[in-house]
């Protein structure tokens, strides 16, 4: 292009020489201008962004300028031609993650992969046989296994000539043009090591199984480029190797020119996700080897530390799993459920019979998991002492434990209790069956080892998402695994795999479980006593897959002295699990991890003096520091031995040891966890020679371990208690503690009885409630002491009131922050204890010296004194206020706000200003006053059933037909009721869209029905406060017959439907489907909380109908906002026998949708949504102005889901103003069909070149007119052209769609038509058009410049007759009101000054004089 425009300039300038410039230099100005818009568009191009279908911007991966008409271009390149697009520079050796969360190195990366090229030719097998031929062609061979890929597994490949593999084996494609990736055109779901077009005929392709290292591999050899092309030959050499874990390696023995032409990566089915390496560019060499896989599981934080059951956590971190279901979630031992998931954070539910270990991720397409560095701490709402109950004793055989812990085996949300039976030679699982705080246990089962077990742990050896069973076996160098094969409510295990972790002679004391080499699978750490010699532990590299038990060999690390306990955590913080290993000789020595890409290593140990004899070694953080502590069961000197962590990144170190003593009895077993609900970690006690069980109460701080003294505990033991520990096993949320008999043939479980800390203390002032904390001062309760002149004193009396059974003893009455030295607080009045029950007195005084607002925190410090559990100090805090000044006076920008807006989901941000003339501040607040939405025509959905009649319909025997028929609906919307409540369904337009949500696999089941499940009700918590009719609930009643009621009190499990709103039971409810429905065959109801989406989701699944008919899936969907919505996937006959609707508590008030009649269908969308909330909102909706100043307030009206009709409210300011409290400021939104056209002009006269803008605002009416002749109207709109955007706003409201031309008329300006061809118009859709950016946008270019900058174009002036022409005439009539002196809003005045004078005559004189006159079509 750029020498052909170059020749022609060249041409051209020579002939301007020779014969005259004048005319040349026209046509040298046109090139020049033609150049510009061709550098313009190439500039555009550049920055047309490419998205995929889920919106993801994949410019980056594009060449420079492609657009999508580019990229059809490339794909529809005839077959040998060049492709003349580059793709970006490869500056980097890794990159990734995709949205899926595959990553890329190689092997130029320090960390990247060996080339090891694996030669085929000589025993793969040759394809021979391609369909299409050798050029373009492929074939379908099967994998020897199930490849993982993008969530999916695949059992057979094709192969294409064209160096690529799809999993698509349905497609024929076999595209030859190879395009950046992703995109959704074919070939998808693809594997691309070298996809360019490549001939087959004198090259070949191998396939091979590589069974022994469980690896699919494709070799292309010396494959040639197409011949018949232009882009060179080749040939190439390469190889594609599928590994059975769902690794992906490509490997390059022998790579000709070009080099520039291909694209390598991976994309998935859909082509809207993918890793592109390189795209026609320099990358591929020869000798290099490039790896694809998905990252091991790591989590890099959680949030919150600690929480309840049932809280949420956030984990952040990588490579887990876009689909929450395939990723396997344990807090410690107990498996949780996801409700939310990305590659990078997992939103999981805390799980019942959780207790204080790590948080472990396994993304189940890969079998691989990833643990927190710290244990996630489960609390429960305490603060109060320990407190256990009496013991209950289990019996059964002897076993004689010698370790305990609590492991849900069986994936039931119970943890099952898990104990090696020393005297039975085996380990032993008591399945834990408990529910609602009722602690019930199964019969013990016993899995025989064939020697008695020194200890026992769990983990997920295999990656299968179960906890397994490691046992160190009694004097052996072995351990012995148990794979776990459990399922819900059943326990099973495989048979024991012996593995070596010692040397023969050694005793393995312990064994600890963690990824030491970050690649996703729990490796095995092993203490190894030998009474002389060399002293070793090691460690085992774990290359296990699900089923099959498999470990590299063991490799050894020097030990100090003889190891005892080995234990693992994260120590220093660098995201490596290091190994601390106690020993004899007091010493605890710690191993850093500094493993770098997959290859095990460690540092020297760092050692520090711990126990005499340590049995057992655990990390927590015991002083909240979020760093590991050690905390090691010492039997001499009998004690818990405590090292503080003060480590950072590389560097090992601790603080000197702390000892609290047990009493001198050694100890043997430590177990951690928060045992009074105070959230910091407690400790329990197992004894070597004494049959007691202990817990230490943690007191410590940041910085300082501190432990009170233990408190003790006897169990029915006749020997040494040996072993302990702690878990959940009655679903209440509290650790119970559980204490072994090592020689006897029981253990002891003591119920965890610890309550919450209560402030037993309340305040009021002015005799209304101050609440503890508060921190917004109120008028009411005298904590806002309002307005008082400088240096005036106010004095405030408060009332401390003792709600305890124990003397109240005021410590201290201060106040602290901001304008504290303002208010003074005085001493309790009388002084002395407050007696229980009892109350006294205090004053706060405020004085100021100064206008403006002044705060401060009040704060009384109190203690209960000795007698009760919680002998604990309280604060009581609440914020005061006080102001000296003139008070605030409120004001608005505007009485009414109006919106118009198209139907369908649309928005219009609309301000308002609130100001304050006062000098004192003014606090505000909105409120939307209910009923807020009254469309015009809407009309309360009711019923006309009599009294008499009602009853029998409630009375009708159970399993009779229905005797009566409600109306047929003939709307597709409703309401409003008395409250406000509207519905609208999804068949409407404006109405939801139906978007199934399927919770079978992800919900919680009802299992537990009231009654039965003929009939039945079930009573849920609710994940948040649900307001219904001016109320907000916390529970969910769920009945089998369709309907769910907020009434959670009633017993009424109603199944005859009736007509709504009526007085009888169920009142209160929400009735999505109400019919005679029966669960006991089949179907089910589950139950979610959808927690990124706000709402809870209640899901009848497959539910028949009772006698016949059904079944039925349906949902109803609680939104935290206070919005319903009704989803009926599958509904069989019959569906009018039902009610469907809502009604509130009294039955007086409701939505009845439908009455038993037909209205219910599949793929049916019902919202219902509550008054005053869905079409406007604010932001802010409160704030605090200061003297003589304002806030501006945005309202966002939003079309959403509303029919077309008119909806009016009305907005309610609440301040502290005196006098007006309360100011109301009127809402109206208009819902339309037709969007108004925004039209820019400019009329010559009116324009004013200082201001951009026009001296005055005019009134201009449009025409619509076709674009063939005779070019007859089709609608016209009038608007009012605002004077500073040049802007007027055109509702066309009969027009079709369709192509027009605008015809512009104004009062005393030319008329002027739209440029030619007539605009694409369309109702529905936003329409604008600029007269003033252009003087092409005017037919015939009928304008005239008034701005250069910026530049400016107008519709002429002057045609005050406005017959189509500037002529004599309307110079004369301009002239003679000029004589006249006439003012105001006249034809004539052509200037917009309200004025006619010269100026006006001279713009009329011009345009006369230059025959300006409308030019049409």
């Amino acid at each position: 292009m750029k020498k052909d425009l170059t020749e022609i300039c060249s041409d051209h300038s020579a002939s301007a020489k020779a014969s005259g410039y004048k005319s040349e230099m026209k046509q040298l100005t046109s090139i020049l201008l033609l150049l510009i818009s061709l550098i313009t568009s190439g500039l555009n191009a550049q920055s047309d962004r490419i998205l995929n279908n889920n919106g993801v911007d994949y410019t980056r991966n594009f060449p420079m300028g492609m657009t999508n008409d580019v990229l059809n271009e490339i794909i529809n390149l005839p077959k040998g031609a060049i492709d003349n697009y580059r793709g970006p520079e490869v500056t980097d050796q890794s990159g990734g993650p995709d949205a899926y969360g595959y990553k890329w190195i190689d092997s130029d990366d320090p960390g990247g992969p060996v080339y090891n090229w694996v030669e085929i030719s000589g025993v793969g097998t040759p394809i021979t046989s391609w369909t299409n031929g050798y050029d373009d062609g492929y074939t379908v061979i099967a994998l020897p296994f199930a490849f993982p890929f993008y969530g999916t597994s695949y059992n057979n490949l094709k192969i294409c000539t064209n160096g690529w593999v799809s999993f698509d084996v349905a497609s024929t494609s076999a595209v030859y043009n190879n395009i950046p990736i992703p995109d959704a055109s074919d070939p998808n779901n693809a594997i691309f090591p070298f996809w360019d077009d490549l001939y087959i005929e004198t090259g070949a392709v191998y396939y091979y199984n590589d069974v022994a290292n469980d690896r699919f591999i494709i070799q292309y050899n010396n494959v040639p480029h197409y011949s018949g092309g232009s882009e060179g030959p080749g040939p190439y050499t390469f190889e594609v190797i599928l590994n059975k874990d769902g690794k992906i390696l490509f490997q390059y023995k022998s790579v000709l020119d070009p080099l520039t032409s291909n694209t390598i990566g991976i994309e998935n089915s859909a082509g809207t996700d993918g890793l592109q390496l390189v795209y026609n560019n320099t990358y591929v060499k020869n000798n290099l080897a490039v790896m694809i896989s998905i990252a091991p599981p790591k989590i890099t934080s959680f949030s919150p530390l600690s929480g309840n059951i049932g809280s949420t956590v956030l984990i952040n971190g990588e490579g887990f799993n876009t689909t929450p279901a395939m990723n396997t979630v344990y807090f410690g031992s107990v498996k949780a459920i996801v409700t939310a998931a990305s590659a990078t954070t997992l939103t999981v539910t805390v799980p019942v019979s959780s207790n204080y270990q790590s948080i472990s991720v396994t993304n189940m397409a890969f079998n691989l998991t990833g643990y927190s560095n710290l244990p996630f701490n489960i609390t429960f709402p305490g603060g109060c002492k320990p407190d256990f109950d009496a013991g209950f004793t289990y019996l059964n055989s002897a076993f004689g434990p010698r370790n305990i812990e609590t492991v849900d085996f069986d994936g039931d949300g119970n943890s099952d209790i898990l104990l090696s039976s020393y005297t039975g030679a085996s380990v032993g699982v008591i399945r834990v069956t408990s529910s609602g705080g009722n602690l019930t246990l199964a019969p013990r089962i016993n899995f025989a080892i064939g020697t008695a077990p020194e200890n026992i742990t769990t983990g997920d050896i295999d990656g299968d998402g179960k906890q397994d069973i490691i046992v160190m076996r009694y004097f052996s160098e072995l351990i012995s695994v148990f794979l776990n094969t459990s399922t819900p409510g059943n326990i099973s295990f495989a048979p024991y795999v012996n593995i070596t972790v010692g040397n023969v002679g050694d005793r393995s004391l312990s064994v600890s479980i963690s990824d030491f080499n970050g690649d996703g699978k729990p490796d095995l750490a092993s203490a190894n006593w030998r009474s002389s010699g060399s002293y070793f532990m090691s460690v085992l590299t774990n290359k296990s897959t699900p089923g099959v038990i498999s470990f590299d060999p063991k490799i050894d690390l020097a030990a100090l002295d003889q190891p005892l306990y080995v234990s693992t955590g994260d120590v220093d913080g660098d995201g490596k699990k290091d190994i601390a290993l106690a020993t004899s000789g007091s010493n605890i020595s710690v191993y850093r991890n500094t493993t770098s890409s997959n290859t095990l290593s460690f540092a020297a140990p760092v050692n520090f003096a711990g126990g005499i004899v340590m049995r057992e070694m655990v990390f927590g953080d015991i002083d909240g520091d979020n760093k590991g502590d050690l905390v090691a069961a010492s039997v001499n000197p009998g004690s818990i031995t405590i090292l503080r962590n003060t480590s950072s990144p590389g560097n090992i170190s601790f603080a000197a040891k702390v000892d609290f003593g047990a009493g001198g009895f050694g100890v043997r077993s430590v177990r951690l966890g928060d045992i009074d609900g105070d959230s910091k970690v407690d400790a329990s006690i197992g004894y070597e020679n004494k049959t007691i069980v202990s817990i230490f109460r943690n007191i410590s701080s940041t910085g300082v371990v501190n432990f009170e003294n233990k408190i003790d505990y006897s169990p029915a033991s006749t020997s040494n208690s040996y072993c302990t520990a702690l878990g959940d096993l009655n679903q209440d949320g509290r650790p119970e503690l559980l204490a072994g008999n090592f020689n006897g043939t029981n253990l002891t479980i003591y119920k965890n009885k610890a309550i919450a800390a209560s402030l037993q203390t309340s305040m009021l002032g002015n005799g209304n409630p101050v609440v503890n904390g508060s921190v917004t001062p109120g008028l009411a309760n005298h904590t806002d002491f309002g307005y008082t002149s400088l240096n005036t004193p106010v004095i405030r009396t408060f009332t401390m009131q003792n709600t305890s059974t124990d003397s109240l003893n005021i410590n201290s009455i201060s106040t602290s922050g901001g304008d504290s030295a303002l208010f003074t607080a005085g001493s309790i009045s009388p002084a002395g204890k407050i007696a229980p029950g009892t109350s006294k007195t205090f004053t706060v005084t405020f004085n100021t010296p100064t206008f403006g607002t002044k705060n401060t925190i009040v704060k009384v410090s109190s203690e209960i004194l000795s007698g009760t559990l919680c002998n604990t100090q309280q604060s009581y805090t609440f914020a005061v206020r006080g102001e000296a000044g003139t008070p605030p006076v409120i004001s608005a920008s505007q009485d009414t706000i109006v919106s118009t807006l198209l139907v369908g989901s649309n928005t219009e941000t609309k301000n308002l200003s609130i100001g304050n003339s006062g000098t004192a501040s003014l606090y505000w607040s909105l409120a939307e006053n209910h009923p807020l939405s009254r469309p015009t025509a809407a009309s309360v959905t009711n019923h006309n059933f009599t009294d008499k009649e009602v009853n029998e319909i409630i009375n009708n025997p159970k399993g009779s037909s229905d005797k009566f028929k409600g109306a047929e609906v003939t709307d597709r919307s409703g309401g409003p009721d008395a409250f406000g409540y509207r519905w609208i369904d999804s068949d409407s337009a404006g109405g939801p869209v139906f978007n199934w949500t399927d919770i079978s696999g992800t919900g919680t089941p009802v299992t537990v029905w009231t009654g039965n499940k003929d009939d039945g009700t079930a009573i849920v918590a609710l994940p948040f406060s649900f307001p219904y009719y001016g109320v907000s609930y916390p529970k969910l009643k769920i009945c089998t017959n369709g309907w769910v009621s907020l009434d959670t009190a009633s017993a009424d499990n109603a199944y005859n439907n009736s007509p709504i709103p009526v007085s009888n039971e169920p009142n209160l409810a929400i009735y999505p489907f109400w019919d005679d429905l029966d669960l006991r065959s089949s179907g089910n109801v589950y139950y979610s909380n959808d927690v990124s989406n706000n709402r809870f989701i209640v899901q009848f699944e497959n539910v028949p109908h009772f006698g016949s008919g059904g079944p039925y899936t349906f949902q109803v969907i609680l939104h935290s906002n206070g919005s319903i919505y009704f989803q009926y996937l599958n509904m069989a006959s019959p569906v009018n026998s039902n009610t469907v609707g809502i009604e509130n508590g009294a039955g007086n008030d409701g939505l009845q949708i439908v009455y038993n009649n037909n209205y219910v269908h599949n793929n049916l969308a019902v919202q219902i949504l509550s008054p005053g909330y869905n079409w406007v909102s604010e932001d802010p909706v409160n704030g605090t102005i200061a003297g003589v100043g304002s806030q501006n307030v945005n309202l966002l009206f939003n079309s959403s889901s509303l029919p077309v009709g008119i909806y009016t409210g009305n907005l309610m300011i609440t301040s502290n103003d005196l006098t007006n409290p309360v100011k109301n400021v009127a809402l109206k939104l208009n819902v339309v069909s037709t969007v108004p056209a925004s039209i820019k002009l400019a009329i010559e006269g009116f324009y004013n070149a200082g201001s951009d803008g026009m001296n005055i605002s005019d009134t201009v009416r449009i025409y619509l007119r076709n674009n063939s002749s005779p070019y007859g109207i089709v609608d016209s709109a009038k608007s009012v052209v605002n004077a500073a955007t040049l802007t007027g706003s055109f509702l066309f409201s009969n027009a079709p769609a369709g192509t027009y031309y605008l015809q512009v008329k104004g009062r005393n300006c030319i008329e002027t038509w739209s440029k030619a061809g007539g605009e694409s118009f369309n109702p529905g859709a936003v329409f604008s058009y600029d007269f003033t950016n252009s003087i092409t946008q005017a037919f015939g270019s009928n304008m005239t410049q008034v701005d250069n900058s910026p530049v400016r174009f107008a519709i002429f002036s002057g045609d005050v007759n406005q017959d189509g022409t500037v002529d004599a005439t309307d110079v004369s009539t301009v002239d003679n009101d000029a004589s006249n002196f006439v003012s105001g809003y006249v034809v004539t005045d052509l200037t917009g000054d309200d004025f006619v004078d010269g100026t006006d005559f001279a713009i009329a004189d011009n345009n006369a004089a230059g025959f300006v006159s409308v030019v049409t079509p």
